[in-house]
């Protein structure tokens, strides 16, 4: 593309008819760049990036290069040129450009960490037998289930047996070993690291092997149940998110819309100092208005009298270097890979992810003949700072879309998102057993269980151009 042109202002780009009518120009009018054509492609440098702009390879100059998405047309897109990223625009950060994947790593929803697996072997079912065990999920613990059998029964029914003890199939299964030698149980959500308690043969069971399948150095870990930073070296440690109003607590607004539609109802029918968790519904604090108590009466004075200032109050503070927006910044695809490269085994030894939304994320990329700088190892799940900076960007629902949305539509409609309804897994660690996500029904950036499954979203940082 040659066509470029500078006028010196708005009025000069608005009255110029120079540009050619049937091909792509670029022209600057004394305060930004303004694109007009088809596939317009430029060199990859900041100037040139805008919110929902794609990131290609330019296999001719081998080097990366941004389309403008407001200029995408599938139809002439030289494809056998230029490879897609499949990465749009959404900010910068120490130097380097982040973008957004257009669609999800993997299309299930995935934990961001793996369940307990034991193994029982050396159960005798050509005698009569019985064992007692134990187990703990959902922080409670269940004690005394008895599992007997007749001489002559089968792996099957004592699983059967196991089973229909009443324990919740969401936290605790059984099921004959793949490969016949004995019985697998897998226990989910277990809120303690005391292996032992988690699974174990009180009474009974003479004979009987049990082995814990989730070790890390040799060692037994529990991973729905353990702070990374202590087992892996360069693991980003634990920390609470920091609001606007000064509060440092486990959760904040993130999406600004959805989170002011859902508390503006649901929250708190009382009044509410800001050093409270859950703000106020509307009504509440438009009440304060008339209010003879002094601290209630000036903090609505403080926000002056409005609800959305004072919900800015308690939306994430992004840019601070306290709690885990200090700790955890710009490294996203650092974190995700100390994350997907531990492995852990099943009760059948198969080898699978400890931690799958980071093993996702980390395997997700643009497969080609080149190193194009988005291939497989270079993405991760985003760091609480870019989830917010991702989430504020998209609208309320599919009838509030933004730019960003429509970017997304250009590309990929079906990997569209919005601030309402959708949940995101980050890289960060709230606790041992939780780590944060985009809860998209209160609009706010959240402490998640690890045992839940969520939308894995790679994102993507990269170098600028010199």
């Amino acid at each position: 593309m040659a066509n470029l042109f500078l006028y010196k202002n708005k009025a000069g780009y608005n009255s110029a008819t120079d540009r050619p009518a049937q091909q792509s120009s670029v022209s600057y009018d004394g305060q930004e760049t303004i694109v007009d054509g088809k596939n317009v492609i430029l060199p990859f440098k900041p100037a040139n990036a805008q919110m929902g702009d794609m990131v290609v390879f330019d296999t001719i100059d081998n080097c990366r290069k941004i389309l403008k998405w407001k200029t995408y047309h599938a139809g002439t897109f030289d494809s056998s040129r230029y490879i897609m990223g499949k990465a749009l625009y959404f900010g910068a950060q120490n130097g380097k450009g982040i973008w957004a994947g257009i669609e999800n790593a993997v299309s299930a929803s995935k934990m961001w960490a793996e369940k307990c697996y034991f193994r029982l072997t050396g159960i005798n079912v050509s005698a009569a037998g019985s064992f007692t065990f134990k187990t703990y999920y959902s922080w409670a613990s269940h004690p005394d289930n008895v599992v007997s059998w007749d001489a002559g029964a089968t792996l099957a029914s004592i699983v059967a047996t196991i089973n229909g003890l009443g324990l919740s199939a969401s936290y605790f299964k059984a099921a004959v070993l793949a490969d016949g030698t004995g019985i697998g149980i897998w226990v989910n959500y277990p809120t303690t690291d005391n292996v032992s308690a988690i699974f174990s043969i009180t009474a009974g069971g003479e004979g009987i092997n049990v082995e814990y399948m989730n070790k890390y150095n040799g060692q037994d870990v529990v991973w729905q149940y353990v702070t990374t930073s202590t087992i892996i070296p360069g693991r980003t440690p634990a920390k609470n998110v920091l609001r606007r109003n000064g509060l440092s607590t486990s959760w904040g607004g993130g999406h600004f819309a959805k989170f002011v539609d859902y508390y503006g109802t649901n929250g708190k029918a009382e009044y509410a100092p800001e050093t409270s968790t859950d703000p106020m519904n509307r009504a509440t604090f438009n009440a304060l208005a008339e209010s003879l108590v002094e601290a209630e009466k000036a903090l609505y004075d403080k926000y002056n009298g409005s609800y959305e200032e004072y919900m800015e109050g308690a939306m994430v503070l992004c840019d601070t270097a306290r709690d885990i927006m200090g700790v955890s910044y710009d490294d996203a695809a650092y974190q995700t890979a100390l994350l997907a490269q531990v492995m852990t085994k099943d009760y059948d030894n198969n080898v699978i992810p400890a931690f799958p939304a980071a093993y996702y994320a980390h395997i997700y990329g643009v497969n080609a003949a080149v190193p194009t700088g988005f291939e497989a190892g270079k993405w991760g799940l985003p760091t609480t700072y870019q989830m917010m900076k991702l989430i504020e960007l998209v609208g309320l629902n599919a009838n509030n879309k933004t730019d960003f949305n429509r970017a997304i539509d250009k590309f990929n409609a079906a990997g569209n998102f919005y601030g309402s309804g959708y949940y995101f897994w980050t890289c960060a660690e709230y606790s041992a057993y939780g780590s944060f996500i985009y809860n998209g029904y209160y609009g706010i950036l959240d402490n998640g269980i690890k045992k839940d499954t969520y939308s894995v979203r790679p994102v993507l940082a990269l170098e600028w151009d010199a």
